[in-house]
């Protein structure tokens, strides 16, 4: 077979003078250093993008730096949507007016600014929140603050009006109070969304690594995958046919080779030496065929020779086993014939018997084996036919004693009922009686009550009066007391008195002749200072014998007032035990009603058991002659005594009897209990 080639295939050379290093590599090797370079590669990109993104991201230097930026700048300039450096221009100008008109430009300026920056957010997509306090309710207090400023403070200025300049500063101060509040508002609302959104940004950044992680994960996989692949679908491949090509070389046509589907050199190169093989194993097959084809002739010939003997002596012994087979089966016939018919004999015998009640029936004659199954069957049916009728007697025996039983307690019952009856006419009546006393002791207890509570009221009244007279004595007390103070202080002022009128008589006396009227006054003062200390001392004793007066009445109608609150206490103790008196007779009233009324249905219930114990004598009656009945029927049954019969003694006529007079009894007790 001739192989393809590729035509026009031109060879690669390398120039003159230069080696090939991978000339003398197998392709394993090359396939090896192609996939290493390949990974070398991928890792040397993932490298890169992870330093890019670190670089670029939220937080990352280069973001740092224009933050940075920007925020120097907001630390410098004053932002023009903060009415800030407005309100100091108007501060200056309210304080130098001779600048008034420079201010007034730069104010122009800065409104101007203010309305551009709030047309420009108000055109970007804020949260509602920071809109709301940025373009609203910092804008409203703003606005105001421009229509004062330019309404009435320059107004004010321009007419040298400094009164008015200042009422239109203290609106525009009140204004920027407000704005800055709203701007400070907004301002923690901006830093919270900034803060949200450098969390989102970094969380999209943490995202977006993880998916360059796990794509580059992905491509190093199917790198792997693909060196793996061209490791084993071409490197793998060649090696195998380079040295399946050696086998063939040396004549070993058994070197297993798999036909390959592919339709590159490999596959071609593959089926060729397929080819090779085959026509080599085709050779040795045809040379052992050959061998085959002699061998086997003999073969067949001496086989067909041993055939022909084995089924000539085949065929004798299959008539042989055919003639014993057909007399063993006329033999087995005719056993089974005579074993059905004394089967059948036998169980006749038996159903005759036990269909004239006759119990015993029970086949001891074993049978044969085919049909034992049946007397088996038959014999437990009697047994258990048997157990059941017996058991059916001995019941109908105790149904037709008890019967008996049960009329003479119906006897008993109406009798026991007639005297209920009686009793619960007595209890009525007892009942009644002590009901009436309940309620007439319930009545007395709730009077005596009402007086209770009275005297309790009046005894309340005594107590507030008592304590009305301590605090009146208290206060008697204390202006005594204070009656006391004011003649103590009369009393000094006596003493004093009497001594300057003695100094006075001194300086009378050295003054000889000129200082004798002067001296006639002083005695006449010193005497009336001394009548007056006499008084005041007099008023004191009579003060101070009051005093200790009024403290023996505070004593006694303290311990009056004492003497109450325990009356109060015993009343209060008297009203309860009366109160729970009165609850209790109450409560035994009520419970008295209810036993009348468990006496009345006890009433009725012993009226239905007296119709109950009619029935009950009735359903005895027929009871008994039921088991009467039932013993006529099992009397036709033979049981393992042979001369014993299932019967049954008649229910007792007497009991019967007496049972009718029970509830002729029990009629007359419940017609004497409706009346």
């Amino acid at each position: 077979m001739v192989l393809n080639t590729v035509p026009n295939a031109i060879p690669l050379q390398l120039p003159t003078g230069i080696s090939d290093p991978m000339k003398n590599m197998s392709i394993r090797i090359k396939a090896l250093y192609v996939s290493a370079t390949l990974m070398a590669g991928c890792l040397l990109m993932l490298a890169v993008t992870q330093y890019a993104m670190r670089t670029l991201s939220v937080g990352g230097p280069i973001y740092s730096r224009i933050i940075l930026g920007k925020d120097l700048v907001a630390d410098i300039l004053p932002p023009p949507a903060y009415i800030i450096e407005s309100y100091l221009e108007a501060t200056l100008a309210l304080n130098d007016p001779l600048s008034a008109k420079q201010r007034f430009t730069r104010l122009e300026t800065l409104h101007k600014d203010y309305a551009a920056r709030q047309s420009h957010w108000s055109g970007q997509n804020l949260p509602a929140d920071l809109r709301q306090a940025l373009l609203h309710e910092a804008d409203v207090h703003a606005k105001e603050f421009w229509t004062v400023l330019e309404q009435d403070f320059i107004q004010a200025l321009f007419r040298d009006d400094q009164r008015s300049a200042k009422i239109a500063y203290i609106k525009m101060t009140d204004a920027y109070d407000k704005h800055r509040a709203a701007i400070e508002k907004a301002v923690e609302i901006a830093n919270s969304f900034v803060s949200r959104g450098e969390a989102a940004a970094n969380n999209e950044s943490t995202v977006l690594t993880v998916a360059v992680l796990v794509v580059s994960g992905i491509i190093l996989v199917l790198l792997v995958l693909v060196a793996r692949a061209v490791s084993s679908g071409l490197v793998s491949p060649v090696v195998a046919v380079t040295a399946a090509m050696h086998e063939l070389a040396n004549e070993n046509f058994d070197t297993p080779l798999a036909t390959s589907a592919r339709n590159d050199e490999i596959g071609k190169m593959t089926r060729a030496l397929v080819v090779f093989r085959d026509a080599g194993v085709e050779k040795r097959r045809l040379e052992a065929a050959a061998a085959d084809q002699r061998l086997k002739a003999e073969t067949d010939r001496l086989q067909r020779e041993a055939e022909k003997a084995e089924q000539e002596r085949q065929s004798r012994e299959l008539r042989r086993i055919a003639d014993e087979e057909r007399s063993a089966r006329e033999v087995e016939k005719a056993r089974q014939a005579d074993e059905a018919a004394t089967t059948m004999a036998s169980l006749a015998d038996s159903l005759a018997r036990l269909a004239s009640g006759d119990l015993r029936c029970t086949i001891d004659r074993p049978f044969v084996e085919n049909f034992e199954p049946l007397r088996t069957n038959f014999n437990s049916a009697v047994s258990q036919l048997r157990e059941t009728i017996s058991t059916i007697v001995a019941s109908a025996k105790v149904i037709n004693d008890k019967s008996g039983e049960m009329a003479t307690a119906s006897d008993e019952l109406s009798r026991r009922t007639e005297q209920q009856a009686a009793c619960l006419e007595e209890s009525s009546a007892a009942t009644s009686e002590l009901t009436s006393a309940v309620n007439e002791t319930a009545g007395s207890s709730m009077k005596t009550k009402d007086v209770i509570t009275a005297a309790k009221n009046d005894s309340k009244n005594g107590t507030i009066v008592i304590q009305q007279t301590i605090t009146a004595i208290d206060g008697i007390r204390e202006s005594s007391q204070m009656i006391s103070n004011k003649i103590r202080v009369i009393d000094e002022i006596a003493m004093q008195t009497n001594l300057l009128a003695l100094n006075a008589s001194v300086e009378a006396a050295r003054a000889g002749e000129s200082g004798r009227g002067f001296a006639v006054v002083a005695a006449e003062v010193r005497a009336l200072a001394q009548r007056s200390a006499q008084a005041a001392k007099e008023i004191k004793e009579l003060i101070s014998k009051s005093t200790a007066e009024v403290d023996t009445g505070v004593e006694l109608v303290a311990a009056s007032g004492r003497s109450l609150e325990r009356i109060l206490a015993h009343v209060a103790l008297i009203d309860n035990g009366i109160a729970e008196i009165a609850h209790r007779a109450v409560d035994q009233a009520t419970t008295l009603k209810q036993v009348n009324t468990a006496i009345g249905e006890i009433d009725q219930s012993t009226q239905k058991n007296a119709v109950m114990a009619e029935e009950a004598t009735a359903a005895c009656r027929a009871l008994a002659e039921e088991s009467n009945q039932l013993a006529r029927i099992v009397s036709v049954f033979q049981f393992d005594d042979g001369n014993r019969r299932a019967s049954l003694a008649p229910a007792a006529g007497p009991r019967s009897a007496q049972g009718r007079s029970g509830g002729a009894t029990m009629l007359t007790a419940t017609n004497r209990l409706r009346a």
